[in-house]
């Protein structure tokens, strides 16, 4: 009867722990999506120039 209470008690214990784990994760996530992070696809000048360069030794070769 004691090792079936302290089963219990210990898969209780557990469970309290994932399920908190999982409610921080889910917090996680739902806040990211509210904000997702901002990705930049346009090149800035110094890429536009060092592009420019690069095709001109290219084509001169």
């Amino acid at each position: 009867l004691k090792l079936e209470q302290e089963k219990s008690m210990a898969y209780s214990k557990g469970y309290e722990s994932a399920f908190a784990m999982y409610l921080e994760v889910n917090k996680l996530y739902i806040d990211l999506l509210k904000s997702p992070p901002k990705v930049d696809l346009a090149p800035s000048w110094w890429q536009v120039t060092l592009g420019a360069i690069g095709g001109v030794l290219i084509c001169t070769l």
